[in-house]
This record gives structure tokens, sequence and C-alpha cells, in this order.
């Protein structure tokens, strides 16, 4: 899944992305028309967000609003699970999507969590680069 940045910035954004405490200063470190690997997904508060890693390197969760699908397929191996709650929706690797502890786990950047993320990254990597 890719999805290409098409605002780099939270100007003019819904108000629901507003209410999660984002506003038109807050940073994105994205690059407009930069193409992005999208790494899980989550509807959090009604907003959809995605995990890429960002020009400073660094994993994320973007609002969707920021960006394009250009590569709708969802990876091999992939988790969806829903809840009636603040997070309804996760869809990624079992590290994250598996449940909502996972994804927790993931947002605050448990280091655990963060290496499974790295590794699933290099291993995506080099299955791409063997095709």
């Amino acid at each position: 899944m890719r999805a290409l940045a098409i605002k780099t910035n939270y100007q003019g954004c819904p108000s629901p992305i507003l209410a999660l405490g984002f506003s038109a200063e807050s940073e994105t470190n994205i690059t407009l028309n930069k193409e992005y690997s999208v790494w899980a997904l989550s509807r959090w508060r009604g907003v959809p967000f995605f995990q890429i890693i960002n020009d400073i390197d660094f994993p994320v969760w973007l609002p969707s609003w920021l960006f394009n699908l250009t590569d709708k397929s969802v990876p091999a191996g992939w988790f969806v699970n829903f809840y009636e709650d603040e997070i309804e929706m996760l869809l990624g690797p079992d590290f994250v999507a598996q449940d909502q502890d996972a994804y927790q786990s993931m947002v605050e950047m448990i280091p655990s969590s963060v290496e499974a993320f790295w590794r699933n990254v290099k291993m995506s990597e080099e299955n791409n680069a063997s095709t």
C-alpha cells in the first residue's frame, strides 16, 4: 500500500482532525508529491490514519486526509480488527493490528513494537528487492 502526500500541513483540515489536537502549525515532516509506503492503518475517533515513515526517518501516524492512495493493495499477512471504541479499526501486521494493546504499544513507541516495526520494514524491502 502506498500513498502520495497531497498536503504537508493542516491548514483547512476538517474539524474532526482539529479535535484530535492537530493545528495549522502541527509538523508533518512529509514532502508534497512524495510517495510513502503505508505500514498500517487505523481509524481513531472517526479519523483514518496511515502509519508511514516520515522524512526524518520516524514511524508516525498521520491523518489520511494528507494523502491520496496510489497503491491500494493490502500486503499479505495483514490483519483487520474492528472495535466500538475510540479506536474503531486496525489494519496491518499482527504486531500492530492484533488488538488495541498492540496498537497502543506502537503509538507509544514501546521498544519491542518499534523493533518489530523495523524488522517488518526490512523484510518488506528485502522481499521487494528480490522480485
